[in-house]
């Protein structure tokens, strides 16, 4: 369907949450609800499951909007988009101004949307939060996708870490061939992120009689997102 032509037969399904929110500060927040709610052309069925997870109460929405916190007006914004159970949902920053235990609660709603088979598109800076929360991961690179591919699969193809523990003093100034993977040093410890065809190469040349520890994992989201900005192009892929 054509969301301008068939906008009737699409807004039913379709829930959005903006990265600005621009409520109508004098409309009360149950007045802000029912207004969407008409807007989107359908029932609002989980409007009072989700005020009461969200801690959105009586008292809260009988007040004007204007005078809201920036986490209340965040709550309102995820129920405006939720309320009417939709096939699709498109959050932008969902958890910008909530706090920790609203956030847990936000988490919980993701994975039930998903068990339910809705669709959640979630745009945001917060890496760790999108290792989460998310199946697939689209990655986007001076306005072009570099990668499109599901969480696991990610970590899994982009750089290993490699923690080395030097047994006295500092760690040494140089490291031969694998200063190509820029180390970080931090007193004895370095720290190196290798490409996993190249890891068990790196150990060889890496380990030593003055090597005590080692600590080789799969790197997260964060270190895969910055592997792709320095040095990735569009992989070949989906």
């Amino acid at each position: 369907m054509d969301p301008v032509t068939d906008h009737g037969r699409v807004a039913p399904h379709l829930g959005y949450l903006p990265g600005e929110l621009r409520f109508y500060p004098e409309l009360s927040g149950a007045q802000t609800l029912d207004l969407l709610s008409a807007l989107q052309g359908a029932p609002a069925p989980r409007r009072g499951s989700l005020c009461d997870r969200l801690g959105l109460t009586q008292s809260v929405l009988t007040r004007p909007v204007g005078g809201y916190s920036r986490g209340m007006k965040q709550k309102l914004g995820l129920v405006q988009a939720l309320q009417h159970d939709p096939r699709l949902v498109v959050l932008d920053e969902p958890t910008e101004g909530l706090d920790p235990l609203v956030q847990e609660t936000f988490y919980a709603l993701l994975q039930e949307m998903a068990a339910a088979g809705r669709t959640v598109l979630l745009s945001s800076h917060v890496l760790p939060e999108v290792q989460r929360t998310c199946g697939r991961v689209a990655i986007v690179r001076d306005g072009r996708l570099v990668a499109v591919e599901t969480v696991a699969r990610l970590r899994e193809a982009r750089a290993r870490r490699i923690r080395l523990t030097f047994a006295d003093g500092q760690a040494p100034r140089t490291l031969g061939g694998a200063e190509r993977w820029e180390p970080r040093r931090q007193g004895n410890r370095v720290e190196l992120l290798v490409p996993p065809s190249e890891v068990v190469a790196a150990l060889r040349g890496l380990l030593g009689p003055e090597v005590s520890d080692v600590t080789v994992e799969e790197a997260g989201l964060d270190e895969a997102f910055l592997d792709l900005y320095r040095h990735g192009g569009p992989e070949e892929g989906p």
